[in-house]
């Protein structure tokens, strides 16, 4: 199974279960991919209502850094998919 793959069902799964807070993605970018890429590392676009305010945790795919905006609703979340 794609490592991407799993780190988007990993975040969906960390955010629903989230404290008395359901939270919905609105938008992830890029939304797709294919395999056998040339470079390992992704940046992915996160958007949802304080998306900024949670701690990402993800079993089995590198997470290389986190950088918030201005703006809590984005995330940018760069992951290593070797």
């Amino acid at each position: 199974m794609n490592k991407v793959f799993l780190f988007f069902v990993s975040v969906s799964l960390t955010l629903a279960s989230c404290v008395a807070q359901k939270v919905t993605l609105q938008h992830v970018e890029p939304h797709n991919w294919w395999t056998d890429m040339k470079w390992s590392e992704v940046e992915i676009l996160v958007h949802a209502p304080n998306i900024a305010n949670y701690k990402f945790e993800v079993k089995g795919l590198n997470v290389l850094g986190v950088t918030k905006t201005e703006n809590p609703n984005y995330l940018f979340i760069k992951v290593d998919t070797k």
